[in-house]
């Protein structure tokens, strides 16, 4: 009579346990690198899918909270059950923590909580994360974009004679922020980048010069620098660089690299840079850069406005009629014609190539003047291989000049000079091309009267020189158009009427014609993706990337997949006869465009096209193992 009393009452509390676990919800947590450097950041993700639980999030002793995402999303129900109202609320979804370490080592990712009634249900098991590297890191190897990454260490490196520089005899590697450090105070153009040292974080404009000539140019960098690490910068105001002639200077992909400043260490990123040419004289002004950004919290960052220089050129010693823009320095220039010989009143090309350092769109040629024994006219110029190299603009001019000689024997073509300014000597020079030799025989040019508009031996506007005539040639009823013009209405109608069961099959069973094309509509969007990739941002990038993949799951499996959390994603697949392997690739594919939507600045191009790869293989995958249907039933394509 005891034994069975026992096993009843065994089996109820059995019962009861299993009941209390399977209502614990579920707690899950992942981590990515388990590995990292001092100056990286470790990505800590908790998915959460639990009934009236409440969930506890962890102290993070040993690391600093860069940022946090909430994408859970809490459903509430009431039912009334023998005249009591009972009410339970659901909560699942992911919370993201975005850490950086405070100290290298073993350093353990405390357990997340599930609690009910002041009672612990389930919870996440410590992590211990190796942290490479010490306080003051290796500034030969620079964090990438926003404190991640940078790039790649050389293999070879060569040995630091002094791997512990002390640029200050007491240097304070952890000082003591100014609690109100970007206050705008009066506009200072002067300052300097020493006395910005000390504040956790400020824009430095770094001018290559101050004061210059008018024509001459000078670069503008705009520097960012912060003793931590931040996220999602972005510019809020570019100055309009009124009464300057700008050119942008392309440093490349931005990445961060560490200087040591009064005892300081700082990230470094250069925001933009410009190459101004003035084009007036005077004091010019340059209105302030502002930058938005996410530190601890959200950042307005916003320089001083400028104040330049601009001399006028020198008087002494300036030619007649002197451009303002043939400011330059390295000039060299040369002329050639072609044919090198000729009859006369024939026409020859000669070509001018000015080449030089300073702005060479604005650059002009001298008057050319009267030539002996040559009619001339100037074609225009073309601008080649304009580019900007350290402080200044590099190119070439390219001048077209049609000559005719009006003497035969052995004439010389004039030279081509070029008056500049040198702002490195502050004089004038004239840089000439040499005379060209031109053999011209005569007595070959043909003899018809002045009003010919095609006469040779002169130089004069475009003229027409044609007649009309009337075409006759067969009837339109024997050639091949009438034909085609005869076809085009019945082919024509046959393909309105192929189009319209297409559409009326198509209206018929919708679902089935949105399954088929899921693929095709998922590689149009890849390719669109593609065209973008190089102009848009990484968040739009991956953000783009994620609804493409999402997209093509709602259509091949006929659900809402945003609302679904990995758990059911996964066994949402699985019942649709999806392999093990490519549905961690799915979560794995979404959980790193959650990422770089949220963290652009870590990313780099090849990262990009990595997942690009990887997301268009991905789909290749599912689209041969998607075969069962919502009912358990295979597909046609896997009875086929």
């Amino acid at each position: 009579m005891m034994v069975p009393r026992l096993l009843c009452l065994a089996l109820i509390l059995a019962v009861g346990l299993v009941g209390s676990l399977a209502s614990a919800g579920q707690l899950d947590v992942s981590i990515s690198p388990r590995s990292l450097g001092i100056n990286d950041v470790l990505r800590v993700q908790f998915i959460v899918d639990t009934q009236g639980d409440e969930f506890v999030a962890p102290t993070f002793d040993d690391w600093t909270v860069v940022s946090t995402q909430d994408t859970t999303f809490t459903s509430y129900s009431v039912t009334f059950i023998n005249g009591r109202v009972q009410q339970s609320v659901s909560k699942r979804g992911r919370i993201l923590f975005i850490l950086s370490p405070k100290r290298s080592g073993k350093l353990i990712v405390p357990s997340a909580k599930l609690m009910r009634n002041g009672r612990v249900v389930r919870q996440t098991q410590p992590v211990t994360v190796v942290v490479r590297g010490g306080t003051t890191p290796n500034p030969s190897n620079p964090p990438g974009p926003g404190g991640q990454g940078g790039p790649a260490p050389n293999p070879n490196p060569t040995p630091n004679p002094n791997p512990n520089p002390s640029p200050s005899p007491n240097p304070t590697p952890n000082p003591t922020p100014n609690p109100n450090p970007n206050k705008q105070r009066t506009p200072d153009p002067s300052r300097t980048l020493d006395s910005m040292v000390g504040r956790p974080y400020f824009i430095f404009p770094r001018l290559s010069k101050r004061e210059l000539y008018i024509g001459d140019q000078l670069a503008l960098h705009y520097d960012l620098y912060m003793t931590g690490m931040a996220f999602r910068v972005t510019t809020d105001h570019e100055p309009e660089f009124k009464d300057f002639f700008v050119e942008k200077i392309d440093s490349g992909p931005q990445y961060w690299r560490r200087v040591y400043l009064k005892g300081i260490w700082y990230r470094k990123t250069t925001i933009k840079g410009v190459l101004l040419t003035p084009t007036k004289e005077g004091k010019l002004p340059v209105e302030p850069l502002s930058v938005r950004f996410y530190y601890d919290e959200p950042v307005a960052l916003k320089t001083d406005a400028l104040v330049i220089n601009v001399k006028p050129l020198p008087k002494e010693g300036q030619p007649e009629n002197f451009h303002w823009g043939n400011v330059a320095r390295n000039v060299k220039i040369e002329a050639s014609i072609d044919p090198p010989s000729g009859g006369l009143n024939e026409r020859f090309i000669m070509t001018v190539t000015l080449t030089g350092t300073g702005n060479v769109r604005h650059f002009k040629l001298d008057p050319l003047g009267e030539w002996p024994n040559f009619q001339y006219m100037q074609r225009g110029s073309k601008l080649r291989d304009f580019r900007v190299e350290g402080d200044n603009f590099v190119g070439t001019q390219v001048y077209t000049i049609t000559v005719v000689p009006t003497k035969a024997g052995k004439v010389s073509v004039p030279s081509i000079g070029f008056s500049y300014f040198n702002p490195a000597t502050k004089r004038y020079e004239v840089a000439r091309s040499k005379p060209i030799p031109l053999l011209v025989s005569g007595g070959n040019g043909p003899k018809s009267s002045d009003k010919d508009p095609r006469r040779p031996d002169v130089l004069r506007e475009i003229q027409i020189v044609g007649n009309i005539s009337t075409h006759h040639g067969k009837p339109f009823d024997q050639t091949a158009l009438f034909y085609i013009v005869l076809a085009v209405p019945p082919f024509g109608f046959m393909m309105i009427l192929v189009f319209s069961m297409l559409a009326r099959r198509r209206e018929a069973n919708p679902e089935k014609f949105r399954q088929r094309q899921a693929l095709s509509e998922a590689r149009r969007r890849l390719k669109e993706v593609s065209r973008l990739q190089g102009k848009s941002s990484p968040a739009e990038f991956y953000s783009e990337m994620a609804r493409v993949l999402t997209t093509y799951l709602e259509a091949k499996l006929g659900d809402d997949v945003k609302a679904k959390t990995q758990l059911d994603l996964k066994r949402l697949l699985e019942l649709r006869g999806c392999a093990a392997e490519t549905i961690e690739e799915v979560i794995m594919e979404l959980e790193n465009c959650d990422f770089g939507r949220f963290a652009p600045l870590g990313v780099r191009s090849d990262e990009m096209q990595r997942t690009f790869e990887r997301i268009g293989s991905t789909l290749k995958k599912l689209d041969k193992e998607l075969v069962v249907d919502a009912n358990g039933e295979p597909r046609e394509a896997a009875r086929a």
